[in-house]
């Protein structure tokens, strides 16, 4: 087989990368590689890379071993990088929050020739794992994502598959040493790629017991359905697996061997002792262990497979799905549950890192009445605990995100809910409920929960949440105000129209959508010291000091406080005497707006920033005071009868009032006319 070489000659130490689609390389051929590189004209003036020693001949088709040692020097296999599917265009289509499959409709993952090992990688969330089945053309298990705090799939997520090559050195030793002679590794990782390296570790080429013992990889390989049994070699080996438990355990006791490799469906019963022995299933789909009630498995840890039957013995289950399984004593670690868990010994019951794995058999724990505690950490998903009557038993729960529900047929216990989701308490009753340390949706939303949302269009009735947010708007005044209460908040949002129906002191009110479309009718209520902005305002008001931020106001009456860049409608009443009232930048109409002092003893003051504007009703004590900027038109009622006007800048004045008036008014237009008149 011919080897293509990239040296990389000016690194320290020095790489030689085998060129891609080459995956296995001897040490003979790569040494001859290297040689032939190192003849080139252009390479002659670097130092050699390799040298080597071995293959003399033993006799008996025995030969001494090659060794070949780099010299500063490594060997690298060309990164893959290009994806198996690089997901253009397409994206997940169905949330897995568990990450452990990956669904798109649109995909053929077999065409794109995605393999068992193959990297996926949830581009949204930076999230990997390696791929252990394809399902179909649009369907791939695999390992749980890890890399973002375990997010799993969400639809929409993009993605990426990516080659995972195995490249294999053989056929002898191969090593490095660094420019001062010492040892160092002599593979240079790459990306996607991951290498082997044989070596000969007696000196000679055939071993034939370790050749041997290496085919089984560390593992005896089951198969039920195999025609191999017996203990004799190659019977057990990943090529051969042999066909029953009994002769499984024989070969492993024989080899120094605790893991047995599970290639078919299994029943572990009483027949062989298994004790302290690894079962490792080809996938936690497809391999089913049914574990009897008399089996022999104490200390057997068991993994990726899909177990039911009886846990007992101190035994784990570790990476498997788990479902109508009677748990006696043992260990569940990051094992996706379903269909229904009956604990049924007197050990704690421990449950660490696992989840829902089927929502159309959600789990379920019977406490079976008493004689267990419970403890599950970083549960995720759905589960129901169901049928403790026993007061002196304890069930703690800490969620990572999911539901807890707690049966009816609980009618004692100690609990204790903590972590990220929610609790459905639908028990009879219960010793202790310790929820402290619980966060759901709505306790979280509370934390930021600074405003009431109402849409009298769109909206919600009723106060339960999330009623209220901003997802789910109220449709009416009046439960948000019940909303508001029950949460300490003193804001409101606005979309549409609302009618206040009672008083508010310090209250702020928003608009949502356009001063046009959003509005709020005073409706007589007494509005103290509240705020409102980007909302048109009509009604009256009694003893009110407000604040308007970009309103209209529309026949208001009853007011004092500031308006600020607000535009008045029709007809705008100061309230009671001792009323201030300024404004900023107040717009009139194209109409008279009429500005009502509404008695004595009020004031007005206001910069105008266009319209015509009318002044009634002033009395003794009265002061209006009125900056005029765009050539505004101001008329002095005769209906004032008393108090102080006092108008600049640039604008018209009509006075028929009884008002003492001092004006500085200067007309633009006017003087502009002069001049023209002067220069003709």
């Amino acid at each position: 087989m011919t080897i293509t070489l990239q040296v990389y000659p000016e690194l320290n130490p020095r790489i030689i990368e085998v060129k891609a689609p080459t995956t296995e390389v001897t040490v003979q051929e790569f040494y001859r590689a290297v040689r032939q590189w190192e003849d080139e004209p252009s390479s002659v003036s670097y130092p050699s890379l390799i040298s080597g020693a071995g293959g003399e001949d033993l006799g008996g088709s025995v030969s001494v071993g090659y060794t070949m040692t780099l010299q500063n020097a490594k060997i690298m296999f060309q990164a893959r990088t290009t994806p198996l599917d690089n997901g253009s265009g397409r994206t997940c289509d169905l949330t897995n929050s568990q990450g452990l499959q990956l669904y798109v409709d649109d995909a053929d993952f077999i065409s794109a020739g995605v393999y068992v090992g193959a990297t996926v990688v949830n581009l949204t969330t930076g999230e990997r794992a390696t791929v252990t089945e394809v399902v179909d053309a649009n369907t791939i298990n695999h390992f749980r994502l890890t890399g973002a705090g375990a997010q799993g799939w969400t639809s929409g997520n993009e993605y990426m598959i990516l080659p995972n090559v195995l490249c294999s050195i053989t056929g002898g030793n191969l090593v490095a040493v660094d420019s001062n002679g010492d040892a160092i590794d002599v593979v240079f990782p790459s990306p996607n790629v991951q290498v082997v390296r044989s070596s000969s570790s007696s000196g000679t080429i055939a071993e034939l017991e370790t050749i041997q013992y290496a085919s089984f990889q560390n593992s005896v390989w089951l198969d039920v359905t195999s025609s191999n049994s017996g203990t004799a070699y190659p019977v057990g080996n990943r090529e051969y697996p042999v066909n029953n438990l009994t002769d499984a355990v024989a070969i492993a006791n024989s080899k120094g061997f605790a893991i047995i490799q599970v290639l078919t469906d299994c029943t572990l019963d009483s027949g062989t002792n298994l004790t302290d022995f690894t079962i490792i299933g080809q996938s936690m789909v497809n391999t089913n262990i049914t574990i009897s009630s008399d089996a022999l498995t104490t200390g057997v840890t068991i993994k990726c497979c899909n177990v039911s039957g009886y846990l007992d013995g101190n035994s784990n289950l570790d990476g498997c799905m788990v479902g109508d399984l009677t748990y006696v004593n043992g260990h569940i670690r990051g094992c996706g549950l379903y269909g229904t868990i009956i604990l049924d010994g007197n050990e704690d019951a421990i449950l660490l890192d696992c989840s829902e794995s089927d929502p159309n058999s959600l789990p379920i724990i019977d406490m079976n009445g008493s004689g267990q505690n419970l403890v599950m950490n970083d549960w995720s998903g759905s589960i129901t605990i169901k049928n403790l009557t026993s007061a002196t038993e304890t069930v703690a729960v800490q969620i990572d995100g999911g539901n807890i529900t707690l049966d009816s047929t609980i009618t004692a216990g100690k609990f204790r809910i903590s972590g990220i989701g929610t609790l459905t308490n639908n028990s009879t009753s219960y010793t202790s409920l310790n929820t402290d340390g619980l966060m759901s949706k709505e306790t979280l939303t509370e934390i930021t929960w600074d405003a009431v949302y109402i849409d009298t269009t769109n909206g919600t009735s009723g106060t339960a949440f999330p009623i209220g947010t901003a997802g789910t708007p109220v449709d009416n005044i009046a439960d948000a105000r019940t909303i508001a209460n029950n949460k300490n908040i003193s804001r409101y949002y606005v979309k549409g129209s609302i009618t206040l129906d009672q008083s508010y002191t310090r209250w702020e009110f928003i608009g949502v959508n356009s001063i046009t479309s959003d509005s709020v009718n005073l409706n007589g209520q007494t509005i103290s010291l509240c705020k409102f902005v980007d909302l048109s305002l009509s009604g009256s008001c009694t003893s009110s000091t407000i604040q308007c931020q970009r309103c209209y106001l529309t026949n208001v009456s009853g007011i004092a406080g500031s308006l600020l860049d607000s535009a008045v409608i029709g007809t705008l009443t100061l309230g009671g005497a001792g009323s201030i009232l300024g404004a900023l930048q107040l717009r009139g109409g194209t109409t008279p707006t009429i500005i009502d002092v509404n008695g004595a003893n009020r004031i007005f003051q206001a910069s105008l920033y266009g319209g015509i504007f009318q002044i009634i009703n002033s009395q003794a004590g009265s002061i209006v005071q009125l900056g005029c900027r765009w050539m505004e038109s101001v008329t002095l009622d005769a209906s004032n009868t008393g108090g102080t006007a006092i108008l600049l800048g640039n604008g018209t004045l009509t006075d028929n009032s009884s008002m003492s008036v001092t004006e500085t008014l200067f007309n633009v237009e006017g003087i502009v006319e002069d001049v023209w008149a002067y220069e003709r």
